[in-house]
């Protein structure tokens, strides 16, 4: 299977400022040293997802460190080796999403791993935690191997509710990682009843379910052919959160689209479904769709997903139904437009209404 590719998930937005799903506690870090010599034991009720937030140390490096293979799960007394984070000193004009964007890290890891509370304000001279350089070479060399689309499989971990908007969701084929970006150089920032014996019919032969495909197998599909030049509006609403800067250094990679629940979904072009599952906390049933020439669309908080990853798609074919599974609190759809590795208005690449 190929490796595991970074889910960068960001802050919700509720009726006033953005929030974060999990909101450090703004106290002195919570988080435990690393032991001297990088290693621990796993114990009895120890998952990945709780190691992580006990030493600071991205889910992400934690398994690419060890080489673990979803579903991911760790036996008492497994032998477990926790990368050094790296360090990063804020400058003038920094903040949490341009740092994030410098170094192609997702900001909910940046604010994990240094306890950063709401409005998410950071000073100059601050010292920053972000994932490990190590890993960063390691998962670099196998990425090159690889298409950038294997579909995210992360430990589930607990999701909060009570926030009625997502502000960024993934970066499919990002890897998040201490690799300065070119783009953000550094700042100067019925049964029937029938009264007689019954018939009795020979059984029809188990039909085999059909299998997901794995990450690997999806990456080598080839999207078909784009239907248009512009993506199809994935569901008709009102639009509650537009793409761009949030308050407190925030960002909203995509828009969020206010529908009834229940409401069909429908690809916004022809593609191959890449992932489909609700294993991303904070962004409950989740669809991601690959198309030509490097473009991605994701779609968020769905009520029921009606294809398995691998799938073809066609543009316009409903593909889920509108919902509020993750950490809002009203049906509504988040909905992303990619080019390659970087988020893009929807708005400018959809149809006119």
């Amino acid at each position: 299977m190929a490796l595991l590719v970074l889910a960068s998930l960001l802050a919700a937005c509720g009726a006033g400022a953005p929030r974060l799903a999990y909101s450090p506690s703004g106290k002195a870090s919570s988080h435990l040293a690393i032991p001297s010599g990088g290693r621990i034991s796993a114990g009895p009720r120890d998952t990945v997802y709780e190691i992580s937030r006990r030493y600071g140390v991205p889910v992400r490096d934690i398994i690419l460190a060890n080489q673990l293979q979803p579903p991911y799960k760790l036996y008492v007394g497994q032998d477990l080796r926790l990368p050094a984070p790296s360090s990063y000193v804020v400058r003038q004009g920094d903040t949490v999403f341009s740092i994030s964007r410098r170094f192609n890290v997702d900001m909910r890891t940046v604010v994990q791993m240094n306890d950063i509370t709401p409005p998410y304000q950071i000073r100059v001279g601050q010292e920053m935690r972000l994932p490990s350089q190590e890993i960063a070479k390691d998962a670099t060399v196998a990425s090159n191997t690889r298409t950038s689309l294997s579909a995210p499989q992360l430990p589930k971990g607990p999701g909060s509710r009570g926030s009625t908007t997502r502000t960024a969701l993934l970066s499919p084929g990002t890897v998040a990682l201490p690799r300065l970006n070119p783009r953000n150089p550094a700042p100067s920032a019925g049964q029937t009843v029938v009264l007689r014996p019954p018939v009795v019919k020979p059984r029809a032969a188990p039909v085999p379910a059909t299998k997901a495909k794995t990450g690997l197998e999806v990456a080598k599909i080839r999207p078909p052919k784009r239907a248009g030049s512009k993506f199809r509006w994935p569901v008709r609403g009102r639009i509650i959160a537009n793409f761009g800067p949030r308050k407190g250094g925030l960002h909203n990679d995509g828009i969020n689209i206010a529908a009834p629940r229940g409401a069909a979904v429908t690809a916004a072009d022809n593609g191959v479904v890449a992932y489909a599952g609700d294993g991303l906390p904070g962004f409950g049933k989740l669809l991601l769709l690959k198309h030509a020439n490097g473009w991605i669309t994701a779609y968020a908080h769905c009520d029921r997903l009606l294809v398995k990853r691998g799938e073809i798609v066609q543009r316009g074919q409903t593909i889920a139904t509108v919902g509020s599974s993750g950490s809002v609190d009203q049906p509504q759809l988040h909905f992303e437009v990619r080019r390659e590795k970087r988020a893009v208005d929807p708005r400018q690449y959809l149809d006119s209404i």
